[in-house]
């Protein structure tokens, strides 16, 4: 295509995806659907398992859910809410026709299977030892070079370990004893409850409270005025709260493992 042709191309397409989701705004209101996109962790070992109490007080309308890395464009995809969590470092520019509620500013902490730790424990006195274990990283180790950074310890070049990409992820391979995942307390208070996983803690140091980004509701102006949505998010945030609730030592420093 020539210059004017691509552009002419572009600026169709885009008139077309506005058609489409138009379309299907109308459907999903005629069926009573709502869309919730998410942050891929969140969904699988949180809200996919905590939605069904949601869902009781609706039951004339359908949720659909969808794990996802990229957020939503309220302006041409079709999700009603999305939910991220949002680093400290991120630089989010939003529309005036965006809303953004916080749920919820998580401490981050080390959590390891029972069986790592096992013959490692005593391995482990100050906070610098974990650099030792095999650790599980998202992405490009960006949080745990954080989370060591919050310690007082610079560990831009001593990060070992596997590269996992997904929260979830890393979870599941802590889970299999592969070694040492970095977490918020949503994202395992059922591994806590059961035992599953364990807060790696030194025997001498105390690991400090670090919190290195937010859990973000973000929404339309047009859509925050639907009283489903807006009791969505009540939901929401009172659900993390009863997790903190629930394990209020998680949210306070780490304090060394008793022998």
């Amino acid at each position: 295509l020539t210059p004017i042709g691509r552009e002419y191309h572009h600026n169709i397409s885009q008139a077309f995806l506005i058609i489409q989701n138009a379309t299907m705004d109308i459907q999903k209101k005629q069926k009573q659907q709502l869309s919730v996109w998410c942050a891929p962790a969140l969904a699988y070992t949180w809200l996919g398992q905590r939605l069904s109490e949601f869902q009781a007080r609706y039951p004339h309308i359908s949720f659909f859910l969808k794990p996802t890395d990229g957020s939503a464009d309220f302006n041409f995809d079709t999700a009603d809410v999305d939910i991220r969590y949002i680093r400290d470092d991120a630089k989010v520019q939003l529309p005036s026709t965006i809303r953004w509620f916080e749920l919820d500013r998580p401490f981050m902490f080390p959590v390891a299977s029972p069986s790592y730790l096992q013959d490692r424990q005593n391995d482990i006195h100050f906070t610098k030892d974990i650099l030792d274990l095999s650790l599980l990283m998202e992405e490009n180790g960006y949080m745990w070079k954080q989370w060591f950074l919050a310690q007082g310890i610079n560990a831009d070049d001593r990060l070992k370990g596997t590269y996992m990409w997904h929260a979830h992820v890393a979870l599941s391979a802590a889970r299999s004893g592969n070694g040492v995942a970095l977490t918020s307390l949503h994202l395992v208070r059922e591994d806590i409850t059961q035992g599953t996983l364990l807060q790696v803690r030194p025997t001498i140091e105390h690991n400090k409270p670090a919190r290195m980004g937010n859990y973000v509701f973000f929404i339309s102006v047009r859509k925050w005025q639907n009283p489903v949505l807006k009791d969505f998010f009540t939901w929401l945030k009172s659900r993390m709260t009863d997790d903190i609730e629930a394990f209020p030592h998680l949210s306070l420093p780490s304090m060394p493992c008793q022998e």
